[in-house]
């Protein structure tokens, strides 16, 4: 219930912004639920979601995989790509690891035509430096050299990631890194939240 109340207060908040501050669209970068097996926590998501005045673009977290959710997008917005990865693949299935990997360069051989390029997913690439070891928190080090080599092939404008569950942001080869802190609670104190990224 105070889970639910919580993100009932963010949407209530994102859907009063005024004027330029309202966007364009939401992405949410995973674990909406806590557990995926129970269907109330996904009811009471469900619910509170419909009132978000904004489309909604989701990636999955290591708490809410579906199966039956598609876990890949692709869009265009204003000269930007927007692409959403489902990172709990480079920490499992070899095959299906490779299906997305060789998904996302397809995408990103359109570089050349769009101005910015944002990439989406729930577990950050790394920590602290590119050459850590293997962490509950990161992309593991096997995708994570494949990853950053074709971003910073590709100019890709910033990675976004959650499951911190608190604020960082940092930089790799021109490509920011922003980790957004949740929405229901994060582990510093830090006030749940969302982030406003501006574009100009």
């Amino acid at each position: 219930a105070a889970d639910r109340e919580q993100f009932a207060r963010v949407v209530n908040a994102l859907n009063n912004l005024k004027d330029e501050s309202r966007p364009a669209f939401v992405l949410l970068l995973g674990d909406m639920v806590n557990d995926e097996k129970s269907p109330a926590p996904w009811g009471a998501y469900q619910d509170v979601l419909k009132t978000l005045r904004y489309p909604v673009h989701w990636t999955p977290g290591n708490h809410d995989p579906r199966p039956e959710t598609p876990a890949r997008f692709s869009f265009v917005h204003e000269e930007c790509l927007f692409l959403g990865l489902d990172s709990n693949l480079w920490r499992g299935g070899e095959t299906d690891a490779a299906a997305q990997f060789a998904w996302l360069e397809e995408q990103l051989r359109a570089r050349g035509k769009y101005r910015f390029v944002f990439v989406a997913q729930h577990h950050p690439l790394f920590l602290h430096e590119a050459g850590e070891k293997d962490d509950y928190f990161a992309t593991p080090v096997v995708w994570r050299v494949k990853l950053l080599k074709l971003f910073e092939e590709a100019r890709v404008t910033a990675v976004l990631a959650g499951h911190l569950h608190r604020n960082t942001s940092g930089w790799y080869r021109g490509v920011a890194l922003l980790v957004t802190p949740s929405a229901l609670n994060n582990f510093d104190g830090t006030p749940p939240g969302f982030r406003l990224v501006e574009v100009t």
